[in-house]
């Protein structure tokens, strides 16, 4: 969409290109999607009740998590600065819940290395906000039509749920083991990243119109699970939105 909306600017007449914003700010307000997806992955290992404190006897987990995707809110401002140029700060706030997957090697009661292997689920929500810094260069298409080609730095803060202990239903002979449950720990972090994106707007009266986002951004955030290495997850992703432009 992005290489489109550039040839098709290179095409228009110089004089539709140097028009002046309607205004000196421009606010937008967006119901937006999130189009992509990232997975976050996780393992560690915990003391359990059958461990009786014997090394190697501890239970193992691996999980797999996929950021859900899903609806948004996306708003912000534009200030122009000179000319064409302005510059914007945007805020994204996103939160959606998804299962987490866990294989785990729950140690034996009776055996040493015997530990028996059980997979489950359990849902987890996922919690993203960014905020996105932007120079902005805006190009008017017609009177009404205009493009604004946006890029700069984001900082993420995200609230991820984790797993720190998995229970598992078991009887004699013990040989196996089935899925119980899990023990979830909350996680926030926060860290940096980029965006880069294209606002088309179309303006009814010089104050007030209607616009279409789409911005692509991406960090890494580190979450610090308790007693255990900090584990990094992906934020940010694609977001496509449509919303109300005012301008003063």
């Amino acid at each position: 969409m992005l290489a489109f909306t550039l040839l098709a600017l290179a095409g228009l007449p110089h004089q539709g290109l140097a028009q002046a914003w309607p205004g000196r700010v421009t606010i937008s307000l967006n119901g937006a999607f999130q189009a992509t997806s990232s997975t976050f992955e996780d393992d560690l290992t915990f003391l359990h009740p059958n461990s009786g404190n014997i090394p190697g006897e501890e239970a193992a987990v691996e999980t797999r998590y996929e950021v859900p995707t899903g609806a948004l809110f996306d708003g912000g401002a534009v200030v122009r600065l000179a000319g064409n140029f302005g510059l914007g700060v945007s805020v994204s706030m996103a939160n959606g819940t998804n299962d987490v997957e866990i294989v785990a090697r729950i140690p034996h009661p009776l055996l040493i290395g015997a530990h028996r292997q059980v997979e489950g689920a359990v849902p987890a929500r996922h919690v993203e906000r960014g905020i996105h810094v932007q120079a902005v260069y805006r190009v008017a298409a017609t009177e009404r039509l205009y493009f604004a080609f946006s890029g700069g730095p984001s900082h993420f803060n995200v609230e991820q749920k984790v797993v720190s202990a998995v229970t598992a239903s078991e009887s004699y002979p013990f040989d196996t083991a089935t899925f119980a449950s899990a023990n979830l720990q909350v996680l926030q972090g926060t860290g940096w990243g980029v965006n880069t994106g294209v606002d088309a707007g179309w303006m009814f009266t010089r104050r007030f119109g209607v616009g279409g986002l789409l911005r692509y951004s991406k960090g890494t955030v580190s979450l610090a699970p308790t007693g255990r290495e900090v584990r990094e997850i992906d934020a940010g992703g694609l977001h496509a939105g449509i919303g109300a432009r005012i301008a003063f």
